[in-house]
């Protein structure tokens, strides 16, 4: 058996040895692996498998709740109306964002799906991930195109503490404070300075508070404080 990466606990290692078989399949202990710890069985693998000679698929479907399939065309209707949000986030910003002067979001920054490639998953339980990884990466994305949206047409707090505010939320301007608003009105719209763009220049305001078209950081970063 091939062993990639720290090694386990011994007595892990020995255990995985045993219900292996001596199969060759490649097992990949986490760093820092310690006390404790389990290794999950590779899918497909012998130590994936249940009595009786079962499969990952069906000992997962064996053990579903029968609940839980009633609730799956719902789960999966939901794909089409985020499906059609994500295509409308992405023509929205393209057509709009230029003519703001606002930096196009990355898509590729939220929509982020690789937990499929995981062997210890079933066939199902990869799929969930994928579809999990999409919709909830799509969200943040639309997040993202809206608050950049918002901080150009209106960037004011709310009188309220709101929850799930968005990145751009911190940057806004106090609620009520009618000088400020005079005031910075136009440079805090234009304040995109601390995010990168899609395409280096392209959407970005030319000098001012916009950086002069300078790439910045990812919008990943620095976004802890949304009611600054």
């Amino acid at each position: 058996m091939n062993v990639e990466g720290d090694s386990p606990p011994k007595r892990w290692d020995q255990a995985v040895r045993r219900r292996t078989a001596g199969k060759t399949e490649p097992i990949r202990w986490p760093k820092g692996a310690g006390r404790g710890w389990q290794p999950a069985p590779a899918f497909g693998s012998a130590a994936g498998q249940g009595e009786g000679g079962e499969g990952v698929l069906f000992r997962f479907l064996y053990r579903a709740k029968p609940l839980r399939f009633l609730t799956a065309p719902m789960l999966w209707l939901c794909l089409v109306p985020i499906g059609l949000i994500d295509l409308m986030a992405v023509v929205f910003q393209f057509v709009c964002f230029p003519v703001f002067g606002v930096p196009l979001v990355r898509r590729r920054d939220y929509v982020v799906i690789d937990r499929h490639r995981l062997g210890y998953l079933s066939r199902i339980q990869r799929l969930n991930c994928a579809y999990c990884g999409y919709v909830n990466g799509v969200l943040a994305y639309v997040t993202e195109v809206a608050g950049r949206t918002e901080q150009y047409w209106c960037p004011i707090k709310h009188a309220l503490r709101r929850r799930g505010a968005h990145g751009r939320y911190a940057h806004f301007m106090a609620y009520g404070d009618a000088g400020q608003f005079r005031r910075d009105f136009e440079r805090v719209r234009r304040d995109f300075s601390d995010v990168a763009t899609d395409r280096p220049g392209r959407g970005v305001f030319r000098g001012g508070s916009a950086g002069g078209g300078k790439r910045a950081e990812s919008p990943i970063k620095g976004n802890d404080d949304h009611h600054a």
